[in-house]
């Protein structure tokens, strides 16, 4: 057989007994059958363009190749029956989805096959159509002699780009192979990381960002209830510091937005980031607003500014905006019908605020009485001497 190279690694064409092929857990865990069957089919018509890629294995690199998968996934792998082919184990490496299709061809056979089968009032057997279309009960591959296991995750990774494997299956093998490779090397960065596996540095921190969520919230997002994106949003309450807001704070905090997630599934990404943000800019103002000597000494006065003042001042000049457009149109205005807590009240009471801190700032007679602070004085004083 052949022999080619690929991204450094030596692979040589091989065919494998189709029951003699070893699968431990992959990335992807869920197949979606129904596009399982018309791979099959396609297979079955036109062969195969890219053979799925198998690690070739002597017995002493298979139980190392073995207990490396064991710890990555977290799960133990005995029970499962180990055959041989010619003295080697083969592996599946990546390819499952072409795997599964042969094996839908040799276990239920193609959709043709089963319809001449019907007509003939008979029934396949397993192995049949797949004699009939390859003449024999081999898969066709790529072998990759004693690779090492963490080179073989790494092509895991980089294969799944035809059919995405669903997002919290992924964010699970990024977390758990991310953790196994730092018992190794505890310095290894996201940077570092996102390399060997071959995707962007921010979809594994979105991925890491998923796995710190709790698990409810982890729960709703797998079984849809909740979008990926949005699930990711509730990362910002759990960087909230512990020095601006308790744990008992920020778990009712994640259950308060995790349920809004879950009576509004179609919210656009874009909108609920920006709800959140400004849930999480009026949250306790006291506590955001306290600029403690510990938070400066962590985080630097311009860091503080940056992300606790300069939000809610972007807060407040859209407030004061809104309040404009609404008097020109008429919407307010007619300030019985508000009580001491208006937005005129409070626009007046951020002007004499304003003119505290910036030196010369004060606004004319003019200005006042276009934004109605003089009348709704002299109605107070109305008010008061009667």
């Amino acid at each position: 057989m052949g022999q080619t190279k690929r991204g450094g690694m030596l692979y040589t064409q091989c065919l494998i007994p189709i029951n003699n092929v070893i699968v431990f857990p992959q990335v992807r865990k869920t197949f979606d059958q129904e596009l399982i069957t018309e791979l099959a089919d396609d297979i079955a018509t036109n062969g195969i363009i890219y053979p799925p890629v198998f690690a070739k294995l002597s017995e002493e690199k298979f139980k190392a190749y073995k207990t490396a998968f064991e710890l990555i996934s977290g799960k133990q792998l005995n029970e499962i029956h180990f055959p041989t082919h010619k003295g080697y184990y083969y592996c599946l490496i990546a390819g499952e989805r072409r795997f599964r299709a042969h094996k839908q061809l040799w276990e239920h056979g193609c959709t043709e096959c089963n319809a001449v089968a019907k007509i003939a009032l008979k029934e396949l057997k397993p192995g049949q159509c797949y004699h009939s279309h390859y003449g024999d009960s081999h898969i066709e591959g790529r072998a990759c002699l004693n690779i090492d296991p963490l080179s073989a995750k790494s092509i895991q990774f980089r294969e799944n780009n035809h059919v995405k494997p669903p997002f919290h299956e992924e964010a699970d093998e990024y977390d758990h192979f991310f953790r196994y490779m730092q018992l190794g090397n505890p310095k290894l960065n996201l940077t570092e990381f996102a390399k060997i596996v071959g995707v962007s540095k921010e979809k594994v921190r979105r991925a890491l960002w998923f796995r710190e969520l709790p698990e409810s919230v982890q729960d709703a997002a797998r079984q849809g209830y909740i979008s990926y994106s949005n699930a990711i949003e509730l990362r910002r309450i759990n960087d909230l510091p512990a020095s601006l807001i308790t744990e008992e704070k920020r778990a009712d905090l994640l259950l308060e937005q995790a349920s809004y997630l879950l009576l509004h599934p179609r919210i656009k990404n874009d909108e609920y980031r920006k709800r959140l943000r400004e849930r999480l800019a009026n949250l306790n103002n006291n506590t955001l607003f306290d600029v403690t000597p510990f938070i400066i000494k962590e985080k630097g006065k311009r860091k503080i500014v940056e992300e606790h003042l300069i939000p809610h001042l972007m807060l407040l000049a859209k407030y004061i905006k809104k309040v404009g457009e609404l008097q020109k149109t008429g919407s307010i205005g007619k300030e019985q019908i508000f009580a001491g807590g208006s937005p005129t009240n409070q626009l007046k009471v951020i002007t004499e605020e304003l003119q505290t801190i910036i030196p010369g700032f004060e606004l004319s007679m003019e200005q006042l009485k276009a934004i109605g602070l003089l009348n709704l004085e002299n109605k107070s004083k109305t008010r008061e001497a009667g």
